[in-house]
């Protein structure tokens, strides 16, 4: 028969496990993907817009001003040009991640997980790239994932893992 003390103890310590796993979920952001592909035309001479990244980039956007210089940069190669997406920029703000220009296409980015981490927010993502034996389409491509999440003052932290996709098969 377990004695009172030890199990008092078993429930203080599971409790204690309880309440340490639910303070880390909840430093996690909920997000609605907005946006994502192959080619945004940030990189592209467009007009008088030369900016070329030179590693994956994230943009803040909490303003209706920042949106609409971003979303031209962004939108500049397509007619007829997409309608600015809805954001309530007292509650709300977007997130863009964008990579690199590619010389090929097999190329991705994926932003999976925004979480508060010493007073940052980091944004998790998942750059992937075609592996030896894919087949790619032969044209440029510059990948993007743009989220609407909660409005936060936090500054942006990008955090990514790559991963290869391997394509060979022993056929």
């Amino acid at each position: 028969m377990i004695n009172k003390f030890r199990l008092f103890n078993i429930i203080l310590v599971l409790t204690i496990a309880f309440i340490m796993n639910g303070c880390g979920s909840d430093s996690d952001f909920d997000f609605e993907t907005l946006e994502k592909g192959t080619y945004s035309g940030y990189n592209t001479m467009c007009e008088d817009i030369s900016e070329n990244l030179q590693e994956a980039t994230l943009f803040k956007i909490d303003s209706q001003k920042m949106l609409e210089s971003f979303w031209i940069k962004h939108n500049c190669l397509l007619t007829p040009k997409p309608e600015l997406p809805i954001v309530n920029f007292d509650y709300e703000m977007l997130i863009a991640l964008l990579d690199t220009m590619k010389s090929t296409g097999g190329y991705s980015i994926t932003i999976h997980k925004l979480a508060e981490n010493d007073g940052n927010i980091d944004i998790n993502s998942i750059q992937q790239a075609a592996g030896s034996g894919c087949a790619v389409t032969q044209a440029f491509s510059q990948p993007f994932h743009i989220i609407k999440t909660s409005k936060n003052d936090k500054p942006l932290t990008l955090l990514y893992t790559t991963e290869t996709i391997n394509c060979d098969s022993d056929l």
